[in-house]
């Protein structure tokens, strides 16, 4: 299944401090080469191939923040956004730190699932080379590794870069360090710094 062709969007200042995360992501993301004109916006997709025992309870893209990728090993949901150089070029990358949790089945079935954190970790991650628009497919695999395609069709159409179900693609994939937190405590201090400056520019929408 081909995903429409993404129309442009804008993204408004004035943000919380997960949202001024995104943002960072969004208009910081690959340490900007090209400018303006130059760059084109794309919704993130995460998708996980962990199987219906995991679960990548959080993952961010450049310090933005972009939800969770769900069990069975299927995908995410869809999360404004990011910008990236319409022309591809060599040592694109992206800092992509994500946690995986482990679910524990109950033995009483009116219980409700719980979860493990399993890991945590962090990865420079190369942005596999594209021609044309489309979404930024962040692909999660076992054993910490994790892989960036954009691409314009689904991650299960036969189009797709990286082929589902094939156990070969995660060769490809970056292997992520083990981190104790998603964030040290110097970076929430900065994002912390980040927030209070947003606000007293735009205000505080709360």
């Amino acid at each position: 299944m081909k995903i429409p062709t993404l129309s442009f969007v804008r993204s408004h200042p004035i943000v919380s401090l997960l949202a001024l995360g995104v943002l960072l992501g969004s208009y910081a993301l690959l340490h900007a080469r090209p400018k303006g004109n130059d760059r084109m916006p794309a919704s993130i997709v995460g998708v996980q191939h962990l199987g219906s025992d995991h679960l990548i309870h959080e993952f961010y893209v450049n310090k933005g923040y972009y939800g969770n990728v769900g069990q069975g090993g299927g995908g995410g949901g869809f999360t404004c956004c990011v910008t990236l150089p319409k022309k591809w070029y060599p040592g694109l990358k992206a800092d992509v730190r994500w946690q995986v949790h482990r679910i524990i089945k109950p033995s009483n079935p009116t219980e409700a699932e719980s979860g493990e954190i399993e890991g945590r970790y962090r990865a420079q991650v190369p942005v596999e080379e594209y021609r044309e628009s489309g979404l930024f497919f962040v692909h999660f695999f076992p054993n910490g590794r994790v892989r960036i395609v954009v691409s314009s069709f689904d991650h299960t159409a036969d189009e797709h870069p990286i082929k589902w179900g094939s156990a070969q693609e995660s060769l490809l994939a970056t292997a992520g360090a083990p981190i104790k937190e998603i964030f040290t405590a110097e970076e929430h201090a900065e994002l912390d710094r980040e927030d209070a400056r947003d606000k007293a520019k735009y205000g505080d929408w709360r």
